[in-house]
C-alpha cells in the first residue's frame, strides 16, 4: 500500500513570508511539518511519498491507493 501525502500551493501572503523569499533565493519558507509528521506515524510497511505543491508540480500520473490532502487558513476562500 502506497500514502501520498500533498500541500497544496499557498498564495503571496504575509502568514507564509513569500515576499521576502527572493531575498534570500528561496521557493518557499516553511517546512509541510503535518505531512512530514502522519509520514512518521505511519506504520513502516505502508510506502509514503510526499509532494509539496509550492516546491513541485503534483504529477497527475499519480500510482497511488491513498491521497492526503493539508492546507492552511490563508488558502480558504
Amino acid at each position: 500500500m502506497k500514502i501520498t501525502f500533498i500541500t497544496t500551493k499557498i498564495e503571496a501572503h504575509a502568514m507564509n513570508l513569500a515576499y521576502t523569499m527572493d531575498l534570500v533565493g528561496r521557493k518557499y519558507a516553511t517546512i509541510p511539518l503535518p505531512l512530514a509528521t502522519l509520514a512518521g506515524l505511519t506504520p513502516k510497511d505502508i510506502d509514503c511519498e510526499i509532494i509539496d505543491e509550492n516546491v513541485e508540480d503534483i504529477p497527475l500520473d499519480l500510482s497511488t491507493d491513498i491521497i492526503a490532502f493539508t492546507g492552511i487558513n490563508c488558502q480558504k476562500e
